[in-house]
Formats: structure tokens, sequence, C-alpha cells
């Protein structure tokens, strides 16, 4: 293996120094041999596994089987050395680095082994860009080394040790989703006593160091946005293991707000930060509607248990951060004037729902008492009711003071939806009692808001009959 080696790089150096255009078949053909020598016998692809090595031993890659890879490796680099092609160059950095990548679970397993994998990205980024600072490098790249935004598609951009790059990736990320963070154990994990404190952190965090290094130092606009994002996913990933739904909730709504004050620093890839800050947020949303206040929390129900002050306290939590990182991209993100009121709407109807949810919860906890189960489901709708009503009432006056058509209406649109609940819902399942206590508590509050529209909206000037004022 070390002679066909040995053989490739003479006979790119000949090639090189000759300009020997034929040398290239030659080339290829001598390459290939100790890559299939490496594949059958030192590390069989037959014994390839995602896992890594059962047994692996103290000084990894110090045996017979490493001093064939080392053999060419350094066949690898003297070639590209005395090649004058970057094309060969960028083929035999490719090779070296896949080859690396190949063998890694013969010799390590574990964090390991996701270390190794990780490594490599940052390492296949720097290659890449070394390549680029030799002699020999086309024109074309060169130029576009000096622009501040890659033009990929109007001039042509090979970038072959990239491939080593999403191989690496693609192993990191396949080995933790499949026995570090596996996906099949996301829904029922048992969380830590201490989090972030044990391997599967170990293993992640490498993972992020490793993709967010390969950022810093590329040149690429796109891959530097992709390594961003894909760092900030595996950290949001993270946080299913480590931590309660609720405060899960509160770090991928600080992920969100970071990734969105990164869009600012990009030009390039802002809008890619803005959707990923966009999926996170969504997250939230589905996390809270799933597990933290589940809609069901709208009513009393006999077999559901109510945990008090822990309840109120992660429903507080994770309710309030996603309202706060939709309030703050609504405020600050470049978009258009209809997304943002969306946005604010969404924010404002999520802390509606806490409230509400927290006043059932109220009653909630009341059940197994000396009141009926059907009397507290009662009182809880009546009292959502009139909440919802007193919430509107308040947003619509705020709008009448501050003369906002937006907010007016938002106010109006919470009444109209408490006046729909109690003729459809509270009207038909209440006892009598409770039916009047509900139209009287809308009937008042419409008066009220009625009146204090009348009395606090801005007046026009009063004109003549010839449309000048009075005096």
């Amino acid at each position: 293996m070390a002679g066909w080696a040995a053989e490739a790089v003479a006979v790119v150096a000949i090639g090189g120094l000759r300009r020997y255009d034929h040398a290239r078949v030659a080339i290829v053909l001598l390459a290939a041999l100790p890559v299939l020598h490496l594949v059958s016998y030192e590390y069989p692809a037959v014994q390839w596994t995602l896992k890594g090595a059962v047994g692996p031993g103290p000084f990894p890659f110090v045996d017979s089987a490493g001093l064939a890879l080392g053999c060419l490796l350094v066949a690898a680099v003297a070639g590209g050395w005395l090649s004058r092609s970057h094309d060969a160059r960028c083929g035999l950095t490719t090779a070296g680095l896949l080859a690396v990548a190949y063998s890694l679970p013969f010799e390590l397993s574990g964090i390991a082994l996701v270390a190794g994998w990780a490594i490599l990205v940052p390492a296949s980024v720097a290659a890449e860009a070394l390549l680029d600072r030799l002699p020999g490098v086309p024109a074309s790249r060169s130029e576009l080394r000096g622009k501040p935004v890659i033009e990929m598609n109007d001039v042509h951009w090979p970038d072959a040790p990239l491939v080593a790059t999403a191989a690496a990736v693609f192993l990191a990320v396949a080995h933790l989703l499949r026995f570090d963070l596996p996906l099949d154990a996301a829904s029922a994990v048992v969380l830590p006593a201490t989090p972030f404190v044990d391997l599967m952190t170990a293993s992640a965090a490498v993972g992020i160091a490793a993709f967010l290094a390969a950022a810093f130092i590329t040149a690429r606009p796109d891959l530097r946005a992709g390594m961003i994002l894909l760092s900030v996913a595996l950290a949001a990933y993270l946080m299913v293991f480590e931590l309660a739904t609720p405060f899960a909730v509160v770090a991928w709504c600080a992920l969100a707000v970071a990734l969105g004050a990164w869009s600012f620093t990009d030009d390039y890839g802002r809008w890619a930060h803005v959707a990923g800050a966009a999926a996170l947020v969504a997250a939230a949303i589905a996390a809270i509607l799933w597990q933290v206040v589940p809609v069901e929390r709208l009513a009393v129900h006999e077999t559901v248990a109510s945990t008090g002050t822990w309840f109120a306290l992660h429903s507080i939590l994770a309710i309030s951060a996603t309202a706060a990182a939709l309030t703050i991209g609504a405020r600050f993100l470049p978009l258009d004037r209809t997304l943002r009121t969306s946005m604010v709407f969404l924010a404002a109807t999520g802390m509606v729902y806490l409230a509400s949810a927290l006043l059932v919860d109220f009653f909630q906890g009341r059940v197994g008492g000396t009141t009926a189960v059907e009397e507290l489901q009662k009182q809880a709708q009546v009292s959502v009711s009139i909440l919802w009503g007193v919430i509107g009432m308040a947003v619509f006056l705020i709008g009448v003071l501050g003369w906002r058509q937006i907010v007016r209406e938002a106010g109006l649109a919470l009444l109209a939806l408490a006046t729909v609940k109690v003729f459809l819902f509270d009207l038909s399942y209440l006892d009598v009692a409770y039916r009047v206590i509900s139209l009287m508590g809308l009937g008042l509050l419409l008066l009220a808001g009625a009146y204090a529209y009348q009395s606090l909206r801005p007046r026009r000037p009063d004109t003549g009959d010839d449309g000048a004022p009075a005096e």
C-alpha cells in the first residue's frame, strides 16, 4: 500500500512538472489502489458501523491500520503539494478527509467518535480556504474571495473539500440522533437531576462548537448561515433532554431572539435566520398547547389534578417568554405591517389564554371539596366569559384613549368572542342563575363600552350650514 501511494506521488510530481495531461489517468489508478486496499483489509467496509468501535484500544490509530491510513494521508498531502492543478489538490484533499471520516468508527466510539467527525467540519472548511491561497488557483475563485457576498450563480465555484464537510456533518448528527440523543426517546425522556452535566450535553456541545467554528472561518455566506442554523437546531434539540418543557420553551424563545438579532449582521442569510427563529417560536407554541397548558385546561375536569403554584409558574414562564419573543420580533424585524400586527395579536392572544387557564385552574384546585364538580365547571365558564369581556373592554378603552384603530378592533374582537361564547355555550349549558349572571355581566360591559366610546372619542369641530366653523 505504501508503495502504491509513493508511486502515485511520483506520477503526480512528473505530471505537474512536465505538464503531461495523460498522466492524470495513471494518477487516478494509482490513487485508487491504496484506497481500495484500505477499505478491503485495514478497515473493511462490511464491518463499518455508525455506532463505532465496540472495544477501542487505549491508543487509536496506533496499529497497522493506522499506519496504512497515515501513509495514504502523507501521499495525498505530498501529491497536492507537488501538483500544479487546483482540481487535483481539491480531489486529493477531499479523498483524504473522507478516508479519515470513514476510518473513525473503527478506532473510536461515543463522544470521542462524535468529536472526531465534528473536528473534520472546521478542518475541511479550513482546507478549502487554504487551497484557494496556493499557486494555480483559477482567477474566478481569487476574485470571489475579495467580494463581501459570493455570487455562486454567476461564477463557477467548485468546492470539492466541502463534500467532506457535508459527510462529517451528516455522520456526527446521525450518530447523535441515533445513540446520544435518540429521537425515539425524546417523548419519554427522564430529565437529569442536574442538567447539562452529562455525556449527552458533552456530545452536543462538541458538535455545536465545531459547527460554530466552521461558520466563523468560512468565507461562504451560505455555509455560514447553514452552520449557525444547524448549531441552534442542535442546541434547541438538546433542551428536550435536559430541561422540563416550560424551561425548554424559554430556551427556545431565547435562541429565537438571538437568531433574530444575528440576522441584522448577515445580509445574505437574514431571512434564513428569521425563518429559523420563527420555527423555534412555533415549536414553543406547539409545546405550550400540547404539554404546558393544553386546551383542555380551559375547563374543569374531574380527573385532572391541579398542581397549583407550579402550574401557574410554568404557565406564566412559558407563555410570557413566547409572547415576549413575538413582541420583540414584531418590534425590530423588518417585516411588513400585516405580519407585525399578526405577531402582536398572537402574543396578546397568548396572554389572554394564560389568564383564562389560570382562572380555570383556580376552580380546578377545588375539585374534591364540598362543591360538586358540575358546579365548579359552571362557575369556571361564567368566570371565563366575564374575564374575556373585562379584558376586551379594557383593550377597547385603551384603543379609544390612544385613538388606535387596531387596538380598538382587538378589544371589540374579544368582546365579540365573549358574546358568542355566552349565547352559544353559556345559555345552553348553564343553569338559569348562571345564565342571568353571564347576560347581566356582558350587558353591563357593552353598555359601559358604548358610554365610554361616546364620552372619550375625539370631537370634530362644529360647522355651520356653509361648512365654516360655527362662531
